[in-house]
């Protein structure tokens, strides 16, 4: 049985190093009142943490670059604050955390993924929804974000549906859809995904729910 490990320890001299070094580098920035927390304010860097159930917020947002979810339990975003992003990158909104004991939520799921897909977004590359409770549906939207390469929704336990055609992601290398157990079926398309290496939780059902079949997986040459 393989054991995979949930978290590290280093010395706190060799932390306190690490967090002075990306500090200078303006990795992200730090929060004064919480001693060598990330901080949810994006003024001088182009990376925003989400720590505590706090939002980013920053007059820049339209630069940023990376939104990483640290701690926060409750998403609330406004779409109009989703949309600024566009020279998003990555977009860490799940949990990172291997544990389902993290439990993250958001407020209202259609404004919050509908927001996410609102724009053609040219670099924007990365995007976690692990474990986010609340999560029924994914629109087509999403997969209208043609220059995403990693789609990982693992772990969205209420997940019923997912668009019916996913043959416009022809950049995607990584798509995870495992431990979604309300998953009713997969999209068409699977076999034209000719950048796809590593696919996880392929689901075997009727054709009227999975016109994607086993056989398509042999198109992938990657």
């Amino acid at each position: 049985m393989l054991i995979y490990p949930t978290s590290c320890t280093v010395h706190p001299w060799i932390r306190c190093m690490l967090v002075g070094l990306a500090r200078d580098a303006q990795l992200f920035n730090f929060d004064s009142d919480w001693l060598w927390m990330p901080s949810c304010k994006a003024s001088i860097c182009r990376r925003a943490c989400l720590v505590f159930d706090q939002n980013p917020t920053s007059p820049g947002e339209e630069d940023l670059f990376t939104v990483f979810n640290v701690n926060s339990n409750y998403l609330s975003f406004k779409r109009e604050w989703l949309s600024k992003l566009k020279k998003v990158v990555v977009l860490q909104l799940g949990r990172w955390q291997s544990s389902p004991t993290h439990h993250i939520e958001v407020d209202d799921e259609g404004l919050f993924l509908k927001g996410i897909g609102a724009q053609h977004y040219l670099s924007f590359k990365y995007l976690s929804l692990r474990g986010i409770s609340g999560i029924t549906r994914i629109p087509s939207c999403i997969f209208n974000i043609i220059s995403l390469e990693i789609l990982d929704l693992r772990a969205c336990h209420n997940l019923e549906t997912l668009p019916s055609d996913i043959s416009s992601l022809r950049k995607l290398t990584h798509l995870d859809i495992s431990e979604c157990y309300l998953l009713e079926g997969m999209p068409k398309g699977i076999g034209k995904l000719s950048s796809l290496q590593v696919l996880k939780g392929f689901l075997i059902a009727n054709l009227k729910r999975t016109p994607s079949r086993l056989g398509d997986l042999a198109k992938l040459k990657n």
